[in-house]
């Protein structure tokens, strides 16, 4: 299960960075919640999909993670490079990523997904 988890982790890492935002929309469970410095949670459907990323790149590096003995959940951890670029200035943020995993009907969906430093 493990190295199941970490395995798809590592496909939606690859998928997040080849995108440039923060999140894939259809890995995300209809329970998600999502957490990024400098805003409120987003905590339902609707306020995950009005997300402004505008003027922000996200390169993720999977470092670890971990599933329950249940085998139901798990959590993958790494850093996260943020490239923000605003009225011509840009700034990288070194930061970090912790998501969640819950399997929902078999498939392992994303529950927390949280960037932060």
């Amino acid at each position: 299960e493990q190295a199941e988890l970490l395995s798809l982790d590592r496909a939606y890492v690859a998928k997040v960075n080849e995108a440039g935002g923060s999140f894939v929309p259809g890995y995300l469970s209809s329970e998600a919640r999502i957490h990024r410095t400098g805003s409120w949670p987003y905590t339902t459907p609707q306020a995950i999909q009005a997300i402004d990323e505008a003027g922000k790149t996200f390169l993720y590096e999977q470092v670890g993670g971990e599933v329950a003995a249940s085998g139901d959940m798990g959590y993958a951890y790494g850093k996260v490079k943020v490239t923000v670029t605003r009225e011509g200035n840009t700034r990288e943020l070194p930061l970090n990523y912790l998501r969640v995993w819950k399997k929902e009907e078999g498939q392992w969906k994303i529950v927390l997904d949280v960037v932060g430093g």
